[in-house]
């Protein structure tokens, strides 16, 4: 185990210390991935798929942990990998599609929508926008109710039972804290607006005109065919604070605190990789963990491009300041056996890398990535 540990930080350092370069250290960046993922996978430091597509050239691809341990079976490029909060950016785009269709407005209230959410402030104050952006103030759902009645939780409506009552973080708009919560809230906007389910509304407008035939929700009832385990060292059994479940921002998670007197090799000898299948809902919902794979991913990418989702000024809009300004649009998320990174780069790189182990496992390939394409000091 200390020979994994000091190969495992020995990588971390070469991932931290490689010099940001231009979209020129494109170049070499298919065999230097190569030999760091090889390198992660013999410290057992990641498990999962991997894609890199240039604008042009010859794509990057490869797989590689086993998606299944009691049976043996392998992660392969077309396996089904939980992406954590990656789904928020599949109600995102569902979001600017009912705006689009003058549906609703970004500033509309939550109670223009949904009269009886109990919380009377996020009713009048709370808008579609601040939802989006996570300003609005509300919290998350990862809680003791949502323990304990995990198998249950099969509608957007039994996730927005579990934090309704709840009180704010902030006065809406005056803040900013990453929100599950608000993207729950956000999926009953498009049920109501839509007259679909949120599952149904995301198949019959993002998934289908995308190509997306390997993107669901994960479902306790319906075991999907070629998909991995999440494999975990968190601990399962109790909620954390604020919205650390189902992922926020890069994927980053606290780390582990280690018994007084406990060395770090010895707490990390006493860890083992257990399923992350008893943290579970009953079904996915709008703020994380569909299954999605490296593939479907890029050829998200290419409809977001090609504007077959949106119109030209709503894909603006999705893709932000920082492409706009050069540097890559990126959507990511973790949790217990789970992380996710998508990149999309000017001008048209396409990133995706799913793991089926906890941070910071994809985001370590992901920085790696970014590090050789992106410009001085705009990695983060």
């Amino acid at each position: 185990m200390r020979r994994v540990v000091v190969a495992w930080l020995a990588l971390l350092a070469v991932v931290v210390a490689s010099p940001l370069q231009s979209q020129n250290g494109a170049a070499d960046l298919q065999p230097a991935l190569d030999s760091l993922i090889s390198r992660l996978a013999a410290a057992d430091s990641f498990s999962g798929a991997v894609m890199f597509v240039p604008p042009k050239g010859r794509a990057y691809e490869r797989s590689t942990g086993l998606a299944n341990r009691e049976t043996g079976s392998a992660i392969n490029i077309d396996t089904k990998i939980q992406i954590a909060s990656t789904t928020k950016l599949f109600t995102n785009i569902a979001i600017r599609q009912l705006e689009q269709a003058g549906k609703l407005s970004l500033s509309d209230t939550v109670g223009k929508f949904l009269p009886e959410y109990h919380n009377a402030t996020v009713r009048s104050k709370v808008t579609v926008e601040q939802l989006l952006k996570h300003r609005s103030g509300v919290g998350s759902f990862w809680n003791q109710r949502f323990l304990a009645t995990l198998p249950d939780i099969r509608s957007v409506n039994d996730y927005i039972a579990l934090f309704q009552d709840d009180s704010l973080l902030f006065e809406p708009g005056t803040g900013e804290a990453y929100s599950n919560g608000g993207y729950v809230i956000l999926g009953a906007i498009i049920e109501r607006v839509s007259g679909k389910s949120y599952h149904d509304y995301l198949r019959e407008h993002v998934f289908g005109p995308a190509g997306m035939t390997e993107t669901m929700p994960y479902d306790r009832r319906s075991l999907r065919s070629n998909a991995a385990i999440g494999y975990t060292f968190q601990p399962l059994a109790r909620p954390m604070t604020g919205d650390r479940r189902l992922a926020g921002p890069g994927g980053q998670r606290p780390g582990y605190a280690p018994r007084a007197g406990t060395t770090p090799d010895a707490a990390l000898e006493a860890r083992t990789r257990q399923p992350n299948a008893s943290i579970q809902p009953g079904l996915s919902g709008p703020a994380g963990d569909h299954y999605s794979t490296v593939g479907d991913f890029v050829k998200l990418a290419r409809a977001i491009l090609d504007r077959k989702l949106l119109d030209s000024a709503r894909t603006t809009a999705l893709l932000g300041d920082r492409y706009a300004r050069g540097v890559d649009f990126r959507a990511n998320g973790g949790g217990p056996g789970t992380n996710a990174e998508f990149s999309i780069f000017p001008p048209g790189d396409i990133m995706v890398v799913l793991s089926n182990y906890d941070p910071p496992a994809a985001t370590t390939v992901a920085r790696f990535i970014r590090s050789r394409l992106l410009p001085v000091g705009a990695q983060n």
